[in-house]
């Protein structure tokens, strides 16, 4: 399989109506391009890929930046955040999004 059809599979996987789809979605292991082009193909699911628990890192920085506030508080609340993304977040313009960084400041250190 592709990237991009690695894509539409995670994207069906997401939109399924049942339940074991959706656990699949949300563990499965895909490659940076899979994810890229997840974002760049269907960029309503930016949201679903920010709280997808095998998200590579470099996929979670560029969410932390996406325009929606929905989409940068769903990277803010996962725990195993990088610090310094974290950080960046806790400076975000939307206060939910600073509220669900500075849930997990204090563990990291900062």
């Amino acid at each position: 399989m592709n990237a991009d059809e690695m894509a539409d599979e995670w994207v069906r996987l997401r939109r399924s109506v049942l339940p074991e789809e959706h656990q699949r979605a949300a563990w499965m292991e895909m490659p940076d391009e899979a994810w890229a082009a997840v974002l760049e193909r269907h960029p309503d699911m930016a949201n679903w890929v920010a709280h997808a628990k095998r998200s590579p890192r470099d996929i979670v920085a560029r969410l932390a930046r996406h325009p929606d506030w929905r989409v940068r508080a769903a990277v803010a609340a996962q725990r195993r955040l990088d610090p310094a993304i974290r950080a960046e977040l806790a400076q975000d313009p939307h206060e939910i999004v600073r509220r669900r960084a500075g849930r997990f400041l204090e563990v990291d250190g900062l």
